[in-house]
């Protein structure tokens, strides 16, 4: 679905101007539709991910908008790289108000018990728990 088709009915109830928002696996699937959808109320953006080229054409689908955006390189799997994307949010666009946590994963098959180990529990954990606990306590 086109996101500018219903922008009209997206700024009769929904109204960001003003706002910064961060989002997590911004550059594609549900990050991009998100990081657009925040534009497109008028939130300027910090699109957030490992995929820069990805994220780098969603932040001029933004800029199209009439909205800042930024780039910002950030693997949820490293603690300082999460540090950096909150503190580059902050000082590159004034602020943070909204955060959008989409990156993540898993599956593929381990979900089956004889196939799980530790160490895929433990990074399934990392990539969709714990990085979201670190990414709002961060921003908040």
């Amino acid at each position: 679905m086109d996101i500018m088709m219903n922008h009209d009915l997206l700024m009769k109830y929904l109204d960001l101007s003003g706002k910064v928002a961060l989002v997590t696996g911004g550059g594609n699937g549900i990050g991009r539709a998100s990081a657009l959808t925040l534009a497109s109320a008028g939130a300027d953006v910090a699109v957030a991910d490992i995929a820069i080229d990805d994220a780098q054409k969603v932040a001029d689908e933004i800029k199209a908008l009439g909205r800042k955006a930024i780039v910002v390189n950030c693997n949820i799997l490293d603690d300082a790289s999460m540090v950096k994307a909150v503190e580059d949010t902050v000082a590159q666009l004034g602020g943070l108000q909204i955060l959008v946590n989409v990156a993540g994963g898993g599956g593929g098959g381990r979900e089956i018990p004889e196939k799980i180990d530790v160490k895929a529990i433990e990074k399934d954990y990392a990539l969709n728990v714990f990085s979201i606990w670190r990414m709002i306590q961060l921003a908040a």
